[in-house]
């Protein structure tokens, strides 16, 4: 009896696109959850319940737009609504050291990017779940959970390891000018 391929599902493209897009959208994610209260804390100086507010922003989405977005994503395709999220999950992001190059930059800013991120994270994680079935099919559900799991698993530990010595590298907002 042949065994599976050790690749497997990662010999097909579509699945690998859809694994390298989880790593780097992961990693990106676990960066900023250490990154955006550094900002906060280093750029803003930021108290004690103002960075926990902030950890509570960040996860704020999940309980405003959690049902509402599973609703309108079962009825919408979901690689297009994977791409804008990230692409507007990006911009967002982008507006952080504008705004402190632009002198506007405050706590309630970084609050609404913080929020902002967390709720489009929603959208993008229903229609995420939701693809996979479509993608590999229910013979090969099991495989494609298990290694987009392993991937997501390896960023939450990875994503920290490379945030620490990256805003180490790169230093506070305000000593870099």
């Amino acid at each position: 009896m042949p065994g599976t391929p050790r690749l497997g599902l990662l010999r097909d493209p579509d699945f690998g696109r859809l694994s390298a897009a989880t790593a780097l959208g992961q990693l990106g994610d676990r960066v900023l959850f250490l990154a955006l209260p550094l900002v906060a804390i280093e750029a803003l100086h930021a108290d004690e319940f103002q960075v926990g507010a902030l950890a509570a922003t960040t996860t704020a989405g999940s309980l405003l737009v959690g049902l509402p977005a599973g609703a309108w994503v079962d009825r919408v395709r979901k690689r297009p609504v994977m791409i804008s999220t990230d692409l507007v999950r990006a911009f967002v992001l982008t507006t952080v050291p504008l705004a402190w190059w632009a002198g506007l930059l405050t706590i309630w800013w970084v609050y609404t990017v913080a929020l902002v991120h967390g709720i489009l994270t929603v959208f993008f994680d229903v229609a995420y779940t939701s693809c996979l079935p479509r993608l590999v099919g229910r013979g090969n559900l099991v495989e494609g959970n298990a290694k987009l799991s392993a991937v997501r698993s390896v960023t939450s530990i990875g994503g920290p390891a490379v945030a620490g010595p990256a805003a180490g590298l790169v230093g506070a907002p305000r000593r870099c000018w």
